[in-house]
Formats: structure tokens, sequence, C-alpha cells
């Protein structure tokens, strides 16, 4: 008789643990905040010249890229370099960045992008 109870318990611990997996998973598809930019499909332009993000807290920069040409954004803060997103030429991509209040400059380190006009100013507050 107690095969028959252990099956029942069985079952009804994992349909409570499937269902707390489902609702984690559900939680996390918010994800960090996103900050947005665009390459134009003409190339050596962003799309916006002033960016804003979150203090302390991640966020999520996704940069499209509508062009052919390979660009990428890349951040600094003085000489101090923070990273960048991956190199790509008409797709998308995105990276998690976690920055302490400041103004930073953002540009595409391909070749000389920068130089074509591609940054700008991320304001962190």
């Amino acid at each position: 008789m107690k095969r028959f109870l252990v099956l029942p318990v069985l079952f009804a611990v994992v349909a409570v643990a499937g269902t707390l997996t489902a609702s984690s998973s559900a939680h996390r598809v918010s994800g960090p905040p996103k900050v947005l930019i665009s390459a134009t499909k003409t190339g050596y332009a962003f799309d916006k010249k002033t960016l804003t993000a979150p203090v302390g807290t991640e966020f999520l920069l996704v940069f499209t890229n509508h062009s052919t040409q390979k660009h990428n954004v890349s951040l600094e803060f003085g000489e101090l370099e923070y990273g960048a997103t991956l190199t790509i030429g008409n797709s998308s991509t995105a990276t998690i960045f976690t920055l302490k209040k400041g103004v930073y400059h953002f540009y595409s380190s391909v070749g000389k992008d920068e130089n074509k006009g591609m940054s700008g100013t991320l304001t962190v507050r």
C-alpha cells in the first residue's frame, strides 16, 4: 500500500517543481533595462548622439547595425575602457554593463568610425 502513496506524492513534487521553474523562468524574461542604439543603413552614423542608463544596476546595451559595414559600440570614461559590443554587420548584439554615475563616451572603435562621427555620450544617473 505504501508504494501507491509514494507515486502520487512523487508526481505532486515534480508538478510543484515544474511550476516553480516555470514561474522563475517567466520572471527572468523581463531582464535588465535596455538601452537601444543603432547604426544607420548608410553607415558611419549612430541614430542617437545621447543615451541614458540607470546607475549602479545592470542594463543591456542593445546595438543594431542596419549597415553591411561592420561597427560596434565601445564605452570609455576618460581613458578607461569599459568594454564593447561585438563588431557586427547587418545584425544585432547586446552587452550587459553596470556603471557608476557619470558621463561616458560611446563610439565605434572599428577603423576610423569615431573620426567619421560615430560617437556620442552616455549619461548614467
